[in-house]
């Protein structure tokens, strides 16, 4: 009997489709976690713009609502009472109809008064 030398078509179309399976998993789970870095770092972005928000609505001695566009996030807010206790609420959306990124609140509080000087 003579050795036999390679492989049948058989486990060649077997080792293929096993090799193919694979790469497909593999591409998947990368378009996945692009993705997934993506809405993070749009996320991300929402929170810092919301958070420059209500830091410039809490330097302003009497803040009301508003809206503005900041690149593609629609950021809303609101102002609820009066100061010096007044609530404020920023939304951060990418559209006006979209899913909220980031709702932000906060407090409008006096600020401490400064000391004289010595």
């Amino acid at each position: 009997m003579r050795a036999r030398w390679g492989h049948s078509l058989a486990e060649l179309v077997v080792a293929t489709t096993v090799l193919g399976v694979g790469l497909s998993a593999a591409g998947a789970a990368a378009v996945t976690a692009h993705r997934w870095t993506e809405r993070a770092l749009l996320r991300e972005r929402a929170y810092l713009v919301a958070m420059a928000t209500l830091d410039s609505l809490v330097q302003e001695p009497a803040p009301f609502g508003g809206a503005a566009t900041i690149g593609a996030l629609d950021v809303r807010w609101r102002v609820d009472g009066v100061p010096p206790a007044a609530r404020i609420v920023i939304d951060v959306r990418t559209g006006p109809d979209s899913v909220g990124l980031v709702s932000l609140e906060g407090r409008h509080l006096p600020a401490p008064p400064l000391l004289p000087p010595d």
